[in-house]
């Protein structure tokens, strides 16, 4: 998205970062990228294609738990070195800067038209993701995910193919995180490899975990109320300390709430209700 939108800006042309690393014409791997709809389609088919042939080998071998998670950081990290060699091609370290949105600028109060038309169609995408998400997990497919969750040995004896699944499901993950990068290009202005570091990956299991683990509704939960606390902590008087609290918050989370806040609102606050009817009662 990132590489269409600075060839929007460009006319097509080389941008400012290829002519300094001795590129005269637009390189093969970007002139897709002067087209929207091969730009959309590649969106969905690039994470796909990486997602597929790296989940069939791990999931075919078996692998999970820790060696899964050390794999993916690993591939995270190559990811990033590469992108970073590729200088000419990617800008380096700065990465693709100064770019406006599909809509034109969001910048300004004579644009905050283009801001809102881009939230809501974020809010859209969002909502619709939820709505596949929750079709999918309320389909027998979806009992079959939470069987190879809780116990993949007997799901694979009772005669499943659990490695077909996961890489099924891991494809569809990698669409998914695909389409929000797109629609983050659009409003962060910009894409750099530090947003490729493990740092990411840590900021979305504490989604997950303060808005409630095992729920989908709980990694939306959480997101929104991360990044809200994130935006206003990180531009005040708690600057400094910000990532300190909600490090906090999320030991507390696992600690003692461990369904998060879908947990509190779900089973401890009706809990407490029931109990403290119970003792009136008595």
């Amino acid at each position: 998205m990132a590489m269409y939108l600075k060839l929007q800006q460009t006319g097509g042309q080389i941008t400012d970062f290829m002519h300094i690393g001795g590129i005269e014409k637009l390189p093969l791997v970007w002139r897709p990228f002067n087209s929207f709809a091969a730009t959309i389609l590649l969106i969905i088919l690039v994470p796909a294609a990486v997602a597929f042939v790296i989940g069939y080998f791990i999931f075919k071998k078996r692998v999970k738990g820790v060696y899964f998670s050390i794999i993916s950081q690993a591939l995270t990290w190559a990811a990033y070195s590469i992108f970073i060699a590729l200088s000419p091609y990617t800008n380096g370290n700065v990465g693709i800067t100064e770019i406006k949105t599909v809509f034109g600028s969001i910048k300004g109060d004579s644009n905050r038209g283009n801001m809102f038309l881009l939230f809501y169609i974020s809010l859209g995408i969002l909502i619709l993701i939820y709505a596949g998400a929750k079709f999918l997990m309320g389909r027998k497919f979806g009992k079959l995910l939470v069987a190879i969750r809780d116990g993949e040995n007997r799901t694979y004896f009772s005669g499943y193919n659990v490695s077909a699944y996961k890489t099924f499901i891991y494809v569809l993950s990698a669409i998914i995180a695909g389409i929000a990068g797109a629609v983050f290009v659009n409003f962060n202005g910009s894409i750099t490899p530090s947003q490729m570091t493990i740092s990411y990956s840590i900021t979305m299991v504490i989604w997950v975990a303060i808005g409630g683990r095992g729920t989908i509704i709980g990694a939306v939960v959480g997101a929104f109320l991360i990044n809200l606390c994130e935006y206003n902590l990180s531009s005040g008087s708690m600057v400094e300390i910000w990532q300190y609290i909600i490090g906090a918050v999320f030991c507390l989370t696992i600690l003692f709430f461990k369904g998060g806040i879908v947990g509190i609102v779900k089973e401890q606050i009706p809990a407490l209700i029931s109990k403290k009817k119970a003792a009136k009662e008595a």
